[in-house]
């Protein structure tokens, strides 16, 4: 089975959430991604090109009064 998505797609990552963890953003200094087999944490799998664009930080947007 072949899962793919051609079109471009935005990952959110909440950072208040690893915040909240404890995680010291001063103290990270490189991002790894990394794929595996879906549902085998272990095994490698995949295979084909990912390009990741346009990383940034943002800061939250706040809700509306």
């Amino acid at each position: 089975m072949r899962n793919s998505i051609d079109t471009w797609t935005q990952w959110i990552i909440p950072l208040q959430a690893l915040a909240d963890q404890g995680i010291n953003f001063g103290n990270i200094d490189m991002i790894a991604i990394g794929l595996n087999t879906k549902g085998n944490m272990t095994a490698p799998g995949g295979s084909g090109k990912m390009y990741f664009d346009d990383i940034r930080l943002y800061k939250p947007k706040e809700a509306p009064e």
